[in-house]
């Protein structure tokens, strides 16, 4: 069986043109024909998103079951990671993963009863620093819940804030494996290169110059609006209980507009 899983984060469904078009992220969402839907920064009651609550919003506009984990609480309302799937969700609960006074951060984790039997799905945000994200991952690999499912097929997904792999490391040393890998990716430059700050894309022109740097501009997932977009942070990681058969980053009219980070689909073949 072919499972296909989605990860998107939606910026509270508040697109570039700071507009909130919840109706926006359905369509994409649907459109993408995903089994999964693994959603980031995803509005409780806050008042920018009309009081709504989000997920289940999206879930009953798509006839999706839905679990969501708030991890970042405002004055009014809160807002974390959702995991939206058409088949039913037998278990979740959620990670706090916040180090010391850094903001809030979690990771969603669920079992769900897919007809090819249980799998498990980890939707994570990580933080901005890298010495905070190392010991968030850490402490996603020695969760509980992990180790109680290592025996089922395994996704872990999210926006990794990570443009310097550092992050996928510790997944392979585990066994997780990036699902880009089943693209062919351009041969990077030999020489070392500084990559451009992601503030400056706009005045990123050619293409050319971005592919110089060894740079796989079909995978790249941040920023949307960007003629170019540069950073690739929104990734997916599978046990080898998986067989990757797809990987796209979703780039067209509509997810430019619909979020500042493009989704990411794959197509997973459960063994």
């Amino acid at each position: 069986m072919v499972l296909r899983l989605l990860t998107y984060n939606i910026h509270k469904a508040i697109g570039t043109d700071r507009r909130y078009r919840p109706e926006r992220v359905a369509e994409i969402l649907h459109q993408s024909g995903a089994d999964i839907l693994c959603l980031q920064e995803v509005d409780f009651s806050v008042p920018r998103s009309h009081n709504d609550d989000l997920a289940h919003r999206l879930a009953e506009a798509l006839g999706f079951h839905c679990s969501l984990g708030l991890n970042v609480f405002l004055k009014r309302g809160a807002y974390g990671n959702a995991i939206l799937s058409k088949y039913p969700i037998v278990h979740t609960e959620n990670l706090n993963i916040t180090w010391g006074i850094k903001k809030a951060r979690g990771c969603l984790m669920s079992r769900i009863e897919t007809p090819a039997g249980d799998v498990a799905v980890l939707n994570m945000h990580l933080g901005l620093a890298g010495f905070e994200r190392i010991r968030q991952v850490r402490m996603i690999l020695e969760s509980s819940f992990l180790q109680t499912v290592q025996s089922l097929p395994t996704v872990i997904v999210g926006d990794t804030n990570d443009r310097a792999e550092k992050v996928d490391r510790l997944f392979n040393r585990k066994g997780y494996v990036d699902t880009s890998s089943v693209r062919t990716r351009p041969t990077v430059a030999k020489k070392s290169v500084q990559l451009p700050d992601w503030r400056k894309l706009k005045n990123i022109k050619d293409i050319k110059e971005i592919r110089s740097l060894g740079i796989p501009v079909d995978l790249q997932t941040f920023p949307s609006y960007s003629p170019f977009p540069l950073i690739r942070i929104d990734k997916v990681f599978v046990n080898n209980r998986f067989e990757i058969r797809a990987h796209e980053v979703i780039r067209n009219g509509h997810t430019r507009i619909a979020s500042d980070h493009l989704p990411v689909q794959v197509d997973l073949h459960v063994v």
